[in-house]
């Protein structure tokens, strides 16, 4: 199963890698085929190609390709420009000079000699402006800037067509036809950018990528401070959740809920603050189980159960296991050698949790980091055992906590590194076989929850991976701790 699922994610990033190759001969005859359904000629096609792109049909990538043919086939396709004369010479026009540009100003800036300044105009005198950069103050002819327009179309497919007046990481000001418009780039279905009036082909665009599409809620099991967005659904391998706001959110572990222990976990952002370049938040936690199972509870913690030898010697529980029955062969339920509590004992767990991230200082993305700290009344719902070959130690702890600090790099647009680093007194290192027959129920525990007494007990360690997008919904991911893969199905907009 596993083979399996790593090849899927393996041909994945293969065919996301795979679209910077040259164009195929199934794409090049769909173009032809749906360009002359339009009325271009093989003449008119390369002169709109050459304009738009830069290259004839033949030296266009894979990904220019799908876009193109996805332009043809949309509801208002390319057609050849009317009364054109065709040559059979091609000529690459003139590239549009900004008609545009105001003191204030803030964005890339586009030359007619290649070179690209981000920037912020300062003045413009005498056919000049003055562009603040990280680099320097500098001074451009306005007839040598591009002009850098917009075609986009809004999740809720409202759609703007303009110059780029401002654009930071978050959102981009458009000067439309009947004013300026302010557009949250995560409210971005669709956008064609066009400098000095050639179209950027996308895969361009990606190179200059401004957020990693994986924007966390959690690092592995750890949530982070930032909730999901408002009107939004989840679901992963342990857990769904909803977002209601942009402050609070609730998720459930459904398996729990399916076993009779409903639970909720509500998250509360209470401190929000949002600047172009950076964003921090506070958030506080509750988990509440009306039922979780006291052997959950004690199976987190076999580490501080005593084994009483019959040489009186004392060994914990996870390092030894459960004796072997005599007659069936089969190693002991470890429910049974607890007693069996006086009726429910609700379980609650409280954390706060802070996050921060900011943007990257080479441009391409965001970094961040989250600090947090988790504590629960698990061991006052702990029972005695039922026979005098168990105890709890004498050094086990008042109370249960997890301390864990995580962080976030995006590498691509789609890619991004996350590690973490904890001091939990419950945690136990397992290999990934133990963690998979845990997780499905084959060492006879409750399928879909991490509750196996196995384990080798680590107070203090860490973990690292990857993960992926393999579109704005669906993320996959994988490390190399519990539970080894990640998978986040969110669903926008309910």
């Amino acid at each position: 199963m596993f083979n399996r699922f790593f090849l899927l994610m393996f041909f994945t990033m293969a065919f996301g890698f795979s679209q910077e190759e040259t164009i195929i001969p199934a794409q090049i005859n769909a173009i032809k085929t749906l360009s002359e359904a339009q009325g271009f000629t093989k003449e008119t096609l390369d002169e709109y190609l050459v304009r738009n792109y830069g290259v004839t049909v033949h030296g266009l990538k894979k990904s220019q390709a799908i876009q193109i043919i996805n332009r043809f086939q949309s509801t208002n396709p390319p057609k050849p420009a009317s009364g054109e004369i065709v040559t059979t010479e091609i000529k690459i026009p003139e590239p549009i000079i900004a008609d545009i540009l105001e003191v204030g100003m803030s964005k890339r800036f586009y030359l007619v000699d290649g070179n690209v300044i981000e920037g912020t105009i300062t003045a413009i005198e005498e056919g000049t402006c003055k562009i603040k950069t990280v680099d320097g103050n500098l001074e451009v002819p306005v007839n040598e800037i591009l002009e850098e327009t917009v075609d986009l179309q809004k999740k809720d497919e409202t759609r703007y067509k303009g110059p780029i007046i401002h654009e930071t990481f978050e959102e981009i000001v458009i000067r439309s036809k009947y004013g300026d418009v302010v557009i949250k780039k995560k409210d971005i279905q669709d956008m064609d950018r066009y400098q000095g009036g050639r179209l950027v082909p996308k895969t361009e665009v990606k190179k200059k990528f401004y957020q990693g599409e994986a924007q966390l809620i959690s690092v592995f099991l750890d949530p982070t401070a930032f909730p999901l967005e408002s009107n939004t659904f989840y679901l992963s391998g342990l857990s769904m959740g909803y977002g209601f706001t942009e402050r609070f959110m609730i998720t459930t572990r459904f398996a729990s809920n399916f076993a009779g222990d409903l639970n909720l976990h509500p998250h509360f952002r209470i401190y929000h603050q949002k600047t172009a370049d950076t964003e921090a938040a506070f958030s506080l936690g509750l988990g509440l189980h009306r039922a979780y199972p006291y052997q959950t509870i004690a199976s987190r913690f076999t580490h501080f159960i005593n084994v009483l030898q019959d040489d009186s010697t004392i060994t914990t529980l996870n390092e030894v296991g459960f004796d072997q029955d005599d007659e069936t062969d089969e190693f002991q339920d470890f429910g049974k050698i607890l007693t069996e509590p006086g009726g429910n004992k609700v379980y609650a767990e409280f954390y706060g949790v802070y996050s921060s991230r900011r943007k990257n200082p080479t441009g391409r993305g965001k970094v961040g980091w989250t600090a947090g700290l988790k504590v629960s009344n698990a061991f006052m719902n702990l029972p005695e055992f039922n026979n005098d070959k168990y105890e709890w130690a004498n050094d086990m702890p008042a109370i249960p906590f997890r301390i864990w600090a995580s962080f976030e790099y995006d590498l691509q647009k789609n890619l991004k590194f996350i590690g973490s680093a904890w001091a939990d007194n419950g945690n136990r290192s397992r290999s990934m076989g133990e963690v998979m027959d845990d997780f499905f129920g084959n060492d006879e525990t409750q399928p879909f929850i991490f509750d196996s007494p196995k384990g080798k007990y680590n107070m203090f360690d860490f973990d690292f991976g990857f993960l992926y997008a393999v579109n704005e919904n669906l993320r996959l991911g994988i490390h190399f701790q519990q539970p080894y893969i990640d998978i986040y199905w969110k669903f926008l907009e309910l």
